[in-house]
């Protein structure tokens, strides 16, 4: 796994392997326009891939209330089916403090593949 720099509103997630030890390159840590996060999931794993989740957001210091999630499932934000050469979008609207910072899960087909940052 490897980051690229952080962003405004728009986040990279490009997977590279889909084996037992997911591979990706991804924006380490992305700010939200007024609540709003758009991921592009890429699958250049030669395969398809069944799911991409970004979830399990958790506040990255004490004294921060719950990230509250108005898209998806309102828990996670899931691609479904991704064959590969193509790419999903996940769009995410949120609501928090401004300049709060959450951590966040990406899941490749159920694994754990990273750990970057989302500010509200």
């Amino acid at each position: 796994m490897s980051e690229t720099a952080p962003t405004f509103i728009v986040a990279q997630i490009h997977v590279t392997s889909g084996d037992s030890t997911p591979a990706v390159t991804y924006t380490s840590r992305v700010r939200s326009g007024f609540g709003v996060v758009i991921w592009f999931v890429h699958n250049d794993t030669g395969d398809e891939l069944d799911n991409v989740k970004v979830g399990h957001f958790t506040p990255a210091a004490n004294g921060m209330g719950a990230l509250g999630i108005l898209s998806g499932s309102f828990a996670d934000l899931n691609t479904g089916p991704i064959p590969d050469g193509h790419k999903a979008i996940l769009p995410g609207v949120f609501v928090g403090r401004p300049g709060d910072v959450y951590n966040y899960e990406i899941e490749v087909d159920g694994r754990l593949a990273a750990d970057p940052q989302l500010e509200i």
